[in-house]
Formats: structure tokens, C-alpha cells, sequence
């Protein structure tokens, strides 16, 4: 699969007041060394959702709207995003240069040996993952480096992914968007297509 498959990178003219909404009030709701979750408003991330072309037809909603914060020297193991989650927009709200994070997704067949599990809080599975704790077991398929000036990132999120802050020198700011409703990513690429956001 080409990088395509994995994902694009977009603007619209809206960027902004997503990224001015994304810097008011927020809730940490969960740490862990190196890693940090936030959560939004319902009301600041419905406004967030309501500024991205198609958001409605992704079917993202408020509660997975959320902020990512990692720190130099993290890794996080190869692994698929909640449940059945299967597409995800992003958007780099601070980063200290390009290299600072390496994302790479793996082929399905280069981890058929490696052992699973589901991680849950509570009953709810919110990540698919492989026990490969140690950056470089596996050779990825796609590896590639995101930045402020990507704008929008569309994300293959049903892929095994992972990523490595070993590079950097700064904190990461990731702001994420999910669907709920089972829109997938080539439904989400025919979405953007729609609203011209694609070349």
C-alpha cells in the first residue's frame, strides 16, 4: 500500500478557530509518565467539530475529541485506536521541529506473531495492541514525521500504528477528533474528496 492508505494531509480555511478553541479550558483526564489526556467542554467540541468540512458526515463526536500531550523520549507500542475505532482527524497544535515524532503503521502480516491484548478502563476496550514494547522489532510499512504545517491529518486508525518521541526536544500537542459511527477511512477520503480537500 502506498502512503495514501495510510494518510493525507489537508487544509481549510477554518484551521484556526479549531486551533484558537483547542487552546481554552480543558479536563486532564488521564497521565501516565511522559503522557498526558485532556478532554474538552462538550459545547467547545462540538464548536471544534462543527468547523471541519464533513465533520457531521465523519460522524465525530465531543467525547473523542481530545488532546494529546507526549514528552521527549516517549514510545508508544504498535497498536489499533479504541474498540473498532477506524478513522481519526489530527492536528498538531505544538511541536518542537519536524522530527520531533515518528509515526509508522505496520503491515498485518508482519505482526501475525506478536502477542495482543485490549486495553480497557472498565469494560470499555480503548486500544488494540501488540506487546512489542521496544521501538524497531517490526520494519514498518509507512513511517512519516507531522508538523503545525501539515494543517489537518487524516488518519488511518484501524492500521497498527505507532509512535516515538525519542527525537525530541519538546512536548508534543496533539488535538484528535474520532468517528463512533463505523465511517472508515476510505469513506472519510471520499468525504474530503467531496468538499474538494483532497489533490
Amino acid at each position: 500500500m502506498t502512503s495514501d492508505s495510510y494518510y493525507r494531509v489537508f487544509h481549510h480555511e477554518r484551521e484556526h478557530v479549531i486551533r484558537e478553541l483547542a487552546a481554552g479550558p480543558r479536563t486532564l483526564k488521564y497521565e501516565r509518565p511522559g503522557f498526558r489526556k485532556f478532554s474538552y467542554p462538550d459545547d467547545v467540541a462540538s464548536a471544534m467539530i462543527a468547523e471541519i468540512p464533513g465533520g457531521r458526515e465523519f460522524g465525530l463526536v465531543p467525547k473523542f475529541v481530545q488532546l494529546f500531550v507526549t514528552s521527549p523520549g516517549y514510545y508508544y507500542r504498535p497498536h489499533k485506536d479504541g474498540g473498532s475505532l477506524r478513522m481519526g482527524i489530527n492536528y498538531v497544535l505544538s511541536t518542537g521541529s519536524v522530527n520531533d515524532c515518528r509515526t509508522s503503521w505496520y503491515a498485518e502480516a508482519t505482526m501475525s506473531d506478536a502477542p495482543r491484548v485490549n486495553l480497557k478502563r472498565g469494560d470499555l476496550v480503548v486500544s488494540r495492541e501488540l506487546e512489542l514494547n521496544t521501538p524497531g522489532l517490526r520494519e514498518p510499512a509507512c513511517t512519516r514525521t507531522f508538523c503545525v504545517e501539515d494543517g489537518a491529518i487524516l488518519f488511518n486508525t484501524d492500521v497498527y500504528h505507532d509512535f516515538n518521541m525519542g527525537a525530541s526536544e519538546s512536548d508534543r500537542y496533539l488535538l484528535t477528533f474520532r468517528s463512533d459511527t463505523g465511517c472508515d477511512y476510505g469513506r472519510a477520503l471520499a468525504i474530503l474528496t467531496k468538499f474538494g480537500l483532497l489533490r
